[in-house]
């Protein structure tokens, strides 16, 4: 018996870390970290960044950074420009100034005879002094959003001399901790013509911490996702229908629900009606409703352990595995140019419209939910009235109103 219980207990366990969602798990003792460009950037980024929240002036320096770096890769100075815009940061960020600015950094990869454009976006602000309480968030910001930087960085680095029919624009979004404020003040910064000549925004916010990768498009089929999730091999995964669920209704915002995919800039972009593709990490497979990091380990994100030293603690190699799976997935899929012009090219036939987009829909579902929940409360409260008159004796039929059994009924004795 002892026997039988070791062999299956020996199978489980090798069924467990040789199954595809582990896989890195185990083979995490095979790799070294500075074997790989992410990992280089992420370092370097966070270690000489490590406070830049959004209206500081370590988010300045931070923008100085990429800038700096952009031109050390390669890349001339007349590819690299900067936005400022007003960020609303006092009171929410300790430190900063009422008349708060914030900037977004610009590289722009032309190509010849260009059908146009394919943005790659992610923010470089994070949440280290956001005031929560009476205290601030802390980290260095590693996760969220070190990852997506670092990301962003090796792909354009991977695609400095890789001749493609559309130019890349990166675009390294500040303030987006406050609103999407970097995003925001972009997309409305567009001409109609610029934006129906975006042929796909890519987004990476907070892709190494989370326990599985996912691409999201948008809240219905689209057919970017099953591109990039084809191209990675099965080591990214497609929203699941059921997590692109109505978290919230709001009385704001551009949708009238709420969803973890919209909480980052690929938002203004969808909003204005541009394809997305949204690159992110966490576990969406779990029993829990929406989205959370990994199942059995604490947060990472907006907390003191969004560092670079917890992330070699707790994840050990997984973290730079997800996002080199990432930015090869982007890669692969961008100079197999025909099959991406192929797969997007009528991306925006596919974005939410009518039902979706009508706040009445949206109301009157709830307000469905809510008689529902009425009706429940009413009955359940009959029921406790009536258990509450027959005092200790056996209740037979839990129905309200019901014709009692015959030894439903009792008497009482002089």
């Amino acid at each position: 018996m002892k026997k039988l219980l070791s062999l299956f207990a020996a199978f489980v366990c090798m069924f467990v870390f040789l199954s595809p969602a582990n896989v890195y798990a185990a083979e995490s003792g095979n790799y070294d970290y500075k074997d790989y460009r992410t990992y280089y950037w992420l370092e370097k980024f966070v270690s000489e960044n490590p406070s830049r929240t959004a209206g500081t002036d370590g988010e300045a320096a931070a923008a100085d950074w990429i800038a700096e770096n952009l031109l050390n890769i390669g890349f001339s100075a007349p590819n690299i420009s900067r936005q400022s815009f007003d960020v609303y940061a006092y009171g929410y960020v300790k430190g900063a100034e009422e008349n708060a600015k914030s900037q977004n950094v610009i590289l722009d990869i032309k190509n010849q005879n260009s059908k146009g454009t394919v943005v790659i976006g992610a923010h470089y602000d994070n949440a280290t002094n956001l005031i929560v309480g009476n205290d601030v968030s802390g980290g260095q910001g590693a996760f969220d959003n070190g990852s997506g930087v670092a990301a962003a960085l090796t792909l354009a680095e991977k695609l400095k001399n890789v001749p493609l029919p559309f130019d890349i624009r990166f675009v390294f979004f500040g303030g987006e901790e406050l609103g999407l404020s970097g995003s925001n003040y972009y997309v409305n910064s567009l001409t109609q013509q610029q934006k129906d000549d975006i042929v796909l925004m890519i987004n990476f916010d907070s892709i190494c911490a989370g326990e599985y990768l996912y691409v999201w498009g948008e809240d219905v089929y689209n057919p970017q996702e099953n591109y990039f999730v084809e191209k990675s091999g099965g080591a990214i995964r497609k929203t699941p229908a059921n997590k692109r669920a109505i978290m919230g209704v709001t009385l704001g915002g551009f949708r009238p629900y709420y969803t973890t995919m919209q909480a980052s800039d690929s938002t203004p972009f969808l909003n204005a009606g541009v394809p997305v593709a949204f690159f992110f990490s966490g576990n969406l497979s779990s029993s829990s409703f929406g989205y959370v990091e990994n199942d059995g380990k604490n947060s990472v994100m907006h907390s003191q352990n969004d560092t670079l030293e917890y992330l070699k603690a707790n994840f050990g190699i997984n973290f730079v595995l997800n996002m080199e799976s990432v930015v090869n997935t982007v890669y692969e899929g961008l100079v197999d140019s025909d099959a991406f012009v192929s797969a997007v090219q009528n991306a925006r036939d596919y974005i939410a419209k009518g039902f979706w987009l009508n706040s009445i829909y949206a109301y009157l579902i709830l307000l469905v939910v809510v008689i529902g929940l009425c009706v429940a409360a009413y009955c359940y409260h009959k029921k406790l009235m009536k258990n509450a008159i027959l005092g200790n004796a056996d209740v037979k039929d839990t129905k309200i109103f019901s014709k009692p059994n015959d030894d439903d009924i009792f008497t009482f004795r002089e």
